[in-house]
Parts: structure tokens; sequence; C-alpha cells
């Protein structure tokens, strides 16, 4: 399978939760492709990073599964990309944080909310923050 640039998984992403906005029924889907593409909008901005060398080099690190390599594995890769958008791009860390957190009640706890309508638009909003701040 080819490899695309994380801009354009980004926007196919981005595509699709446009495509699932109009069926609210499918609101998990639309929060979990909104997440995806944030990711990867994400990646496309913070990477590549430089680090420090122990011996005062530095190095770059070009993807996320690089820099998760770097720490103990027992942490997921959202949790280090949560903390690189902590530091990196504070103006889009409520927007990550929040579409992580309810994609994760989507995909794991319950895939219907009280107020749908409700939820669909502010995804999109915070979707769109983070478009805008990484493009």
């Amino acid at each position: 399978m080819a490899r695309f640039p994380k801009i354009e998984h980004a926007a196919h992403n981005k595509e699709v939760c446009e495509f699932l906005s109009d069926k609210i029924e499918y609101l998990d889907w639309v929060i979990t492709t909104a997440f995806y593409s944030a990711i990867h909008y994400i990646d496309h901005k913070i990477f590549p990073i430089k680090v420090k060398k122990s011996n005062g080099g530095k190095y770059t690190i070009k993807t996320i599964d690089e820099y998760r390599n770097l720490y103990p594995k027992n942490i997921d890769k959202h949790s280090y990309r949560a903390t690189l958008v902590n530091d990196r791009c504070p103006e889009i860390s409520g927007s990550f944080n929040w579409l992580r957190s309810t994609c994760s009640t989507a995909r794991y706890t319950d895939y219907k909310f009280k107020d749908p309508e409700i939820v669909l638009e502010i995804t999109k909003k915070h979707l769109e923050e983070i478009v805008e701040y990484c493009e």
C-alpha cells in the first residue's frame, strides 16, 4: 500500500467526516473521522522535529512512531501526540483533547449522544480550528 503524505490523509478523512455529517445516526463515525483527520493535520504541522542528543547534537524525528520509540512503550501514541500538541500547539490543544475524548467515548463507551446536533456542531467547530491552525 502506498504511503500518502499526512496532509492528503487528513483531507481524505475530513471529506469522509463531511460526507457523514448529513447522517446524524452515524455521529460516532463523524466524530471518529474528525479525530483521525485532526491527528493527520497535527502530525503534518508538528513533524519533523529536532530532538537533542545526550552528546549535545540534534537529530530529526519525522513521525509520531519515531517519537514514541524514544520513550517507554506503556503509553499510547495518542497520549504522546496530546503532549506534543499541548507543548507545541497550545492554541488547538483544547480542540484536540475534546475530539480525542469524544472519539474514545463514541468508539468504546456509547455511540449515542444526548444532544447529537450540538455534538455534531462542536465536532465540526473543533476540526475546523485544527485545520485552520495546521494549514
